[in-house]
């Protein structure tokens, strides 16, 4: 089952002019970039630190859109807007989910861009 919209990815390509090795590193930028802001959403979930949760949900859900996955930008803008408003809810379990859904996504989008090259 693919967690990736296509369209996405190729709308991401079009806006870069069609330069697809310029597409590979964005996409191997976010894969290095998306466990750290995991990460950071666990260290900051420990440390019951809203405001670091919301800027990593933030940042993860932006990215995460614009390489297509929907899901995993869902995720986190939910998180985002509970920090904002200061009522999270079940944080533990969202901060899981957030996590499997990037390592969902992470293989496809390495295939996607070994297809490119």
């Amino acid at each position: 089952m693919t967690k990736i919209d296509q369209t996405a990815l190729q709308n991401l390509l079009q806006l870069i002019g069609g330069d697809k090795p310029s597409l590979v590193a964005l996409i191997e930028s976010f894969l290095t970039e998306g466990p750290v802001l995991v990460e950071t959403l666990l260290s900051a979930q420990t440390d019951h630190d809203l405001e670091s949760i919301r800027r990593a949900a933030h940042t993860l859900k932006s990215s995460a859109r614009d390489f297509g996955a929907m899901e995993l930008g869902s995720c986190c803008a939910t998180l985002e807007a509970q920090c904002k408003a200061n009522q999270v809810i079940d944080i533990d379990h969202q901060v899981s989910q957030i996590s499997s859904e990037f390592n969902a996504i992470r293989n496809e989008l390495q295939t996607f861009a070994a297809e490119l090259v």
